[in-house]
Formats: structure tokens, sequence, C-alpha cells
């Protein structure tokens, strides 16, 4: 969206015109990207102080994020504030006036501000079959998030008896998965499952994404559990390599 007057109104008239979303009278997420390479930790210590000072005007929330050029691959951390709000143009720019403002009394560079459709959490942390997992990544690519970036794809397996859950996690590792995930839902014993995620550091990209899935639908059925799906998350941030 951009950070000037004149990006916001331009943003603002693009979707209310051209996709039928008013910010005003809708719930939209709103991201505020702030950048200090030299001093990552200051950086974000300057996001909890940002959530601080405002916390009786927005619930706003921070996190840090690695960001890539795509252009020539470059890396660097950046902190993004969120909030899930109806906004006017008006306040968006009001916001930035103050963002600008703060970022440059601490010798911060406010990178600037998007937006994008509110997440159903609930819905937003179901896993994915591969065609929708292909949509998910091509909405984080919309959202900022460059094509190639580090992410870590989620493979998400069901069983019903816990010898079956502790058996395919040894067929996991033996598969070359090394990080798993363990959990069980808190339903009484005989209606109880047993969920494995198996995680793996991939990138912001649908290539072997649909490979992937038919992969593990065939271990998962040779084995006795259900393969529910993808999910993605950001592997830890780290300062980028000097």
């Amino acid at each position: 969206m951009g950070k000037t007057p004149e990006d916001i109104d331009k943003s603002f008239d693009h979707m209310i015109d051209n996709l039928d979303c008013d910010p005003e009278q809708t719930d939209m997420l709103w991201m505020f990207s702030f950048r200090l390479d030299e001093d990552p930790e200051k950086l974000e210590k300057f996001g909890g102080s940002l959530v601080e000072r405002f916390a009786g005007e927005a619930e706003f929330e921070h996190e840090m994020v690695l960001a890539q050029n795509g252009d020539d691959g470059s890396e660097w951390l950046s902190l993004v504030l969120t909030v899930q709000t109806k906004m006017s143009r008006d306040t968006v720019k009001r916001w930035i006036q103050r963002f600008e403002s703060l970022a440059q009394e601490h010798g911060i560079e406010f990178e600037g501000q998007s937006c994008c459709d509110a997440i159903d959490w609930e819905e937003f942390e179901k896993p994915m079959n591969a065609q929708d997992a292909a949509w998910r990544l091509r909405h984080f690519t919309d959202c900022g998030l460059p094509q190639g970036a580090p992410l870590l794809w989620i493979l998400a397996f069901t069983a019903t008896d816990p010898a079956v859950a502790e058996s395919f996690e040894c067929v996991l590792r033996e598969a070359g998965f090394d990080q798993i995930e363990r959990a069980e839902n808190e339903e009484d014993a005989e209606d109880r499952e047993y969920y494995i995620d198996a995680v793996l550091l991939r990138s912001n990209t649908e290539a072997g994404l649909a490979e992937q899935h038919a992969a593990a639908e065939k271990l998962a059925s040779a084995h006795g559990v259900r393969f529910e799906g993808f999910q993605f998350a950001d592997p830890e941030p780290e300062a980028p390599e000097s």
C-alpha cells in the first residue's frame, strides 16, 4: 500500500472500486514494517515498545520476519507490526505519520505499510491439500513474502492408536524427516487421536508441492495413518550473514 498519503488514497480507491472491499467497513490485517540491519535486537525491542505504547488504541502484535530481495537474494530481518481491524484512510495516514516519526527518533527505517484480508485463524490453521496449499503460497507472495523465501512445510498426519503413532514416527525418520512433532487431543481414550507433524525447511514456492503431497499420502496409507495435508510456518528468524 506504500506510505505516502497519495499511496493510501490510491490503494483505498483500488480496493473499493475494483475489489469490492471497503477497509472502513471490513476487518483487514494491517501490517507496518521497519528495518534496522545493524541492530536487530534494538529493532525487536522497538516493536515491543510500540505494542505497549499504543495498547489503549489498537491491539498491535509484533514479530521479526526474515525478508528477502527476489532480485539478488539478499536477506534482512524486518520488524512487522500487525493489527486486525477496520481502518479509514485518514486513520492509516495518522498511524504512518506516527510510526515514521518514532522510527526516525530511534534511527530506524519505516519501510511502509500493507494490508490483506483478515484471517480466520481457526480455518487458516487447518491442514490443506496440495491445491489449497498452492493458493496459500500465492497469498503469502501477494502479502509480501518473496518467492523463494525460507518457509517451513509441515506435513500433518493423524493416528488413532498410540503404538501406530510411535511406529510411524520411526518410519518418518527412516524416510529422512529430521524434525518430528507429536501431540494428542484431549478426548476420552476411545476417541483419542495422535498427531504427527513432519517439518521440512523449504521455501515459498509451489515446486514439489504436488509430489510431496502424493508421497505423503502413499506413506500414510501404507502404515495405517491419515495424511491430513500441509501447513506452513516461518522459520525462526536468524540474523542474516554479513
